[in-house]
């Protein structure tokens, strides 16, 4: 689960500016299942009362999405919610129909994938079909054991894993590597990476464009509701929202 924050401004009387700033939290449910919350907190100018919503936000309190606009000054207590692997997610699906549309014999084909945090453990087997090579460079080989693993028995492929870039990882067809843009690769790879993703525009399908409030980010949003609330990350592809309903 996660928390978005929002401000509202005091009444400007009399009476509110000698009155406490309210803060109030409600529950949010999702088309898909699941739910978030939505915090409510009134501002007077440039104060906002952080200790209600530390308080009121409890154990998400490190799960917290405030407005774009509001300058957070750093306070250790709260940690505000950064997207960690929609973006990554999303790039390996890229990749997936790019190399898919190359039309590379895949005996003849070969991939590198980096990932350090296990994102693409779950679906690393899309790219069977494509490539008969696959490394996978990670920091820690042990997240990917028991995927190799099931992979060999299953497939019969053996997947090539390497804490690190090495002479193969730098002649592969394709790598997808979200930093790749800083790695020396060898001209002629295909390199799917930030700079790929970044000409990617997320879309928000109305029934949750509608939940997110003004002045939240919405590509941090759509991270949450993949991230927290395991919103299908299909959803959020721009190509595959009907026209009329992209928000």
């Amino acid at each position: 689960m996660f928390a978005v924050v929002k401000f509202t401004e005091k009444e400007r009387s009399l009476k509110g500016l000698f009155s406490s700033l309210k803060v109030k939290s409600e529950r949010v449910d999702l088309p898909s299942g699941g739910y978030f919350f939505i915090i409510t907190a009134e501002k007077r100018k440039n104060k906002v009362p952080l200790d209600k919503i530390i308080h009121i936000a409890g154990n998400l309190v490190n799960s917290l999405i405030f407005p774009s606009d509001y300058d957070f000054t750093g306070d250790e207590r709260v940690k505000p919610y950064e997207p960690s692997s929609l973006k990554e997610r999303m790039l390996f699906e890229l990749a997936v129909k790019g190399i898919s549309k190359t039309g590379t014999e895949p005996s003849l084909c070969s991939v590198c994938v980096e990932d350090n945090k296990g994102i693409y453990v779950s679906c690393l087997h899309k790219l069977l079909p494509l490539a008969a090579k696959i490394q996978v460079v990670c920091s820690d080989t042990d997240i990917y054991r028991s995927v190799a693993e099931r992979i060999f028995y299953e497939y019969g492929c053996s997947l090539i894993l390497s804490e690190g870039f090495d002479s193969f990882s730098l002649k592969c067809d394709a790598i997808i590597s979200y930093n790749g843009d800083e790695k020396p690769f060898l001209f002629g790879s295909c390199v799917y990476s930030k700079s790929i993703y970044s000409r990617v525009q997320i879309g928000l399908p109305r029934e949750y464009a509608s939940l997110c409030p003004d002045g939240t980010d919405r590509e941090t949003f759509a991270s949450a509701l993949y991230e927290k609330c395991k919103v299908p990350y299909e959803i959020f592809f721009l190509d595959n929202i009907p026209a009329g309903d992209i928000y």
